[in-house]
């Protein structure tokens, strides 16, 4: 919203929120790993949760370095963006929603997909921010590997067999009782964005 603002009418306070912002998130950001950590719940389980979500955050990193000129942002979202398309995204080029990290190695311990149907399915609001983000992050560095990952969750999400053809996909595209399963309009405007 402050961006937003920002576009609008630029003043020097929508500024400074945006940069703090991505201060704040900078500090969830671990080398090590390359990834900002998403969660801090259910720490018995995870040691560093990474979620597909994160992608929408890399854009606030992008706009802070080029208003306050730190690169250090920018250079996060980057690494960030390429640690999930290695650790995040399956063959089939959809991606898991979790993926935990070990600390000292940087290393994959395991892959989730906490809110969607199960581990290996593809949750629908998974993959409109696997398709925002990789597509976002194209535009912000025209590394083409980002553009491609866009390119093929884009091509994963409408030729799915299960995507009604209003185009609004149902809450997981592997939810058991298609089509008696809810759809997710928040899924629909994020691939649409």
């Amino acid at each position: 919203s402050f961006g937003n603002a920002y576009k609008i009418m630029p003043n020097e306070h929508y500024k400074q929120v945006i940069v703090e912002a991505a201060e704040t998130l900078s500090q969830r950001y671990n080398p090590v790993v390359g990834s900002i950590r998403s969660w801090d719940f259910n720490k018995e389980t995870w040691e560093f949760p990474v979620i597909i979500d994160n992608m929408m955050n890399l854009e606030l990193l992008f706009e802070a370095s080029k208003l306050s000129g730190d690169t250090s942002f920018a250079h996060i979202a980057y690494t960030h963006a390429k640690t999930t398309l290695k650790n995040h995204i399956r063959e089939d080029f959809s991606s898991y929603h979790v993926v935990d990290y070990d600390t000292l190695t940087g290393e994959v311990n395991e892959n989730y997909t906490h809110q969607g149907f199960s581990r290996e399915s593809s949750w629908a609001r998974g993959q409109a921010w696997n398709l925002y983000g990789f597509a976002m992050t194209y535009r912000e560095t025209q590394d083409e590997a980002f553009l491609q990952q866009a390119k093929r969750i884009a091509a994963f999400i409408f030729d799915h067999p299960n995507l009604p053809k209003h185009g609004i996909p149902f809450w997981d595209f592997n939810a058991p009782k298609i089509p008696n399963e809810p759809l997710d309009a928040s899924a629909a405007a994020v691939i649409a964005c």
